[in-house]
Order: structure tokens, then sequence, then C-alpha cells
């Protein structure tokens, strides 16, 4: 959800209450109306600045934050499982980033385009990193494959102009293309 303008949600709820706005900053969903609390965020007003993610959510949806442009800081409770594909795409003043070890799975362009992005720490829970999930983010100076990742995807951390190391483990089995390109 790519929305840059937009700045106020009004739900009309029908009978079951699935989505709702939250703190003035997340549309929130639930999947299951027979939970308490919603577990999902799928979007966030694009001229926030700081987020503490409300420690029941547990998935970080698909384009959640993207072009959230001033966002610079970040706070992932342990609740969260699932990092969405470009959820955090654009936002171009995060600078770090730090990942729960509940986290199993970053989507696809996750952190795609998030210049200022400096440091970025992958637990070893994670098993999954979708292709160009850091892609762009010419900031980035280190980054650390936990041994839990078997694949590194297509163009993960292409254009990252910045980095200057990476721990790669013995338990990956493939490097997709370009995943390094533009590494200076």
């Amino acid at each position: 959800i790519d929305c840059p303008k937009l700045d106020k949600i009004t739900i009309i709820q029908c009978n079951e209450k699935r989505i709702d706005f939250l703190d003035d900053k997340f549309l929130v969903f639930k999947a299951d109306t027979n939970i308490e609390n919603y577990d999902t965020i799928i979007y966030t007003i694009t001229t926030v600045n700081e987020a503490i993610i409300p420690d029941y959510i547990k998935v970080i949806g698909n384009g959640s934050f993207q072009s959230c442009s001033s966002l610079a800081k970040i706070q992932i409770p342990s609740s969260v499982t699932s990092i969405g594909n470009y959820a955090f795409n654009k936002c171009t003043s995060l600078i770090e980033v730090i990942i729960p070890s509940s986290v199993t799975s970053i989507g696809e362009n996750a952190f795609d385009d998030c210049s200022s992005l400096i440091k970025v720490i992958i637990p070893p829970s994670v098993t999954s990193i979708g292709k160009s999930a850091f892609e762009n983010c010419s900031s980035l100076t280190e980054a650390i494959i936990p041994p839990s990742v078997t694949e590194i995807g297509d163009y993960l951390f292409n254009k990252c102009s910045s980095l200057a190391q990476i721990t790669i483990p013995s338990s990956i089995t493939s490097i997709g293309s370009s995943a390094f390109c533009g590494c200076s």
C-alpha cells in the first residue's frame, strides 16, 4: 500500500470487527474474530517517525510501513513471527532494525530502498529471507546471515554500496543472481 498522502482513515464496521485504526498510526486486522486482539499490521500512516508495534501483533503485513520516509525508529516486539513483502520498503530514514528471535521469515523487498539503514541484526530463528530483501540499502555496512538460512536469494544485497563485511554460514547451498552486485 503506497499512499503517501493518506492521513485519515475512517472504518465502517460490519457485524464482525476485523479492522481497526490503532494509536492514530496503524491500520490493524484480525483474521479470527474469536480472538481479542488484532494480529496483523496492514498499513501505517506514512508521516510516522517512530513506531512501537504493540506486543500482540504477530505479522507485519505486506507493505505495512512502505514509504514511511520519516520513520527513523521501529521497535518490533517478540510476538512478531513474520515480516511481509515490502514491509519497510522505502523507509529512507530508518537507521537500525533489530529483528526479534521470534521472527522466522523476512519477505521479498522487506527493507528494499532503506537508504539510511546501517545495521540489521538477523536472528538464528530466521529460516527464510526473500529476494531483494535488503536491495538498495546503500548505507548498510555489515550483514550477518544466520546458519538457519540455506539460500541467499536473487538481489538480496544488490546495490548495497557500503557493504564492507558479510558473514555467510556454511549452511548456504545456493546464492541467487546479482545477490551482491554493486557492493563495493
